[in-house]
């Protein structure tokens, strides 16, 4: 899942989700703005293995956060580097 920071960035949030589908990943973006804390939780309600976390600093750096749900493990990736992570 895809989590954004602001609703700004639904536009290239879904640049990504495009990718990533492409790809082959199934992937999606939370429906709406929210806390950070909600959507994690919502994550990991709905067992989901990864969430990229995406905020304009991620968006102007082009790396992103991979977080690992099950262990917490965090990784800074770009969308390529994800992609081949999670292939």
């Amino acid at each position: 899942i895809i989590i954004k920071f602001d609703e700004a960035l639904l536009k290239d949030s879904l640049k990504i989700l495009t990718l990533l589908r492409n790809a082959g990943i199934h992937s999606e973006i939370f429906p709406e703005p929210d806390k950070i804390k909600k959507q994690l939780r919502y994550a990991s309600d709905r067992k989901i293995p990864f969430v990229i976390l995406a905020g304009s600093k991620e968006f102007e750096s082009g790396k992103f956060t991979l977080k690992n749900m099950k262990t917490g493990e965090q990784e800074n990736l770009t969308i390529n580097q994800i992609v081949l992570k999670l292939e």
